[in-house]
């Protein structure tokens, strides 16, 4: 990401500067978590940790997540008196010395590092008898107002830790809102096809026709390095952003792999073959 604007010349916006912190965090937890490094360098090349630290300088100059770069500063070593002072340092100490052949060494012999993919496969309504469908060839689901029903997302992917399904639908309520559902977690388990039951309810939807779910692959960010007492440390690639902060979602979800859409229809009476 270029940050030339940034370095002389006129000062910058406050926006730009967001935009800017905004688009080193995304790229530096993509590098960190969707690409499969070699073993020799962990999970990810340390290197990236002060693209990190370069993005929360940006946004803390931006008035965004004072405390959180303050606090990343000391949980990667920097004394108290450093980690105070991290938002008033100039740019370039967060950008590190790096000799010619680094980024050939960090590729490896092959010259290339994979990337991890996702998709959707298929669906279905796992409350009826059918196989998985393309999205493309799907007639429109029903499901009854009433009961809601459950959808049966068919995911192939290569990724092992932090896949979440999120999942959005238009549903009415008693204020006329519109309303979605958060999504699921995509197991790690199961090779690379891998099925997720979404639960669907309308509480207060009428009869409709011609909706449509939304689906989208997410990498989260924090979900990819927690530990087992499932704290996400700024050393192992979070975000290094708490979760109360305007931005996090915006930082710690990730789209892998293209968004789909599912028609589907309202009824106020149960599915044929629903229930017993």
């Amino acid at each position: 990401v270029a940050t030339g604007s940034l370095a002389g010349g006129l000062p910058p916006s406050e926006e730009v500067i967001l935009a800017r912190g905004i688009q080193i965090h995304r790229a530096t937890s993509w590098l960190m978590h969707a690409f499969k490094w070699s073993a020799t360098l962990g999970s990810f090349p340390k290197v990236l940790l002060a693209f990190r630290l370069l993005s929360l300088r940006l946004l803390a100059q931006a008035r965004f997540c004072c405390d959180d770069l303050r606090t990343a500063c000391a949980m990667l070593g920097a004394t108290a008196d450093e980690s105070a002072g991290a938002s008033s340092r100039p740019l370039h100490d967060f950008l590190p010395r790096l000799r010619a052949e680094y980024f050939t060494e960090l590729l490896g012999p092959a010259g290339r590092v994979v990337a991890r993919m996702g998709c959707i496969r298929g669906v279905a309504d796992a409350g009826q008898a059918g196989a998985l469908v393309h999205h493309s060839m799907l007639l429109p689901l029903r499901f009854p107002a009433l009961l809601g029903g459950v959808l049966s997302a068919q995911v192939e992917t290569t990724v092992t830790r932090g896949l979440h399904l999120r999942v959005s639908y238009p549903c009415k309520g008693q204020g006329g809102e519109s309303q979605s559902c958060e999504g699921v977690v995509v197991p790690c388990a199961g090779g690379a096809t891998r099925t997720c039951l979404v639960p669907l309810d309308f509480p207060w939807a009428e009869e409709e026709a011609k909706l449509t779910i939304g689906l989208q692959l997410v990498l989260r960010v924090d979900s990819c390095c927690a530990d087992s007492p499932g704290k996400a440390r700024v050393e192992h690639g979070a975000t290094g952003v708490g979760a109360h902060q305007q931005l996090y979602r915006r930082l710690n979800e990730l789209p892998l792999g293209k968004p789909e859409e599912v028609p589907f229809i309202v009824t106020r009476t149960p599915a044929a073959g629903a229930g017993g």
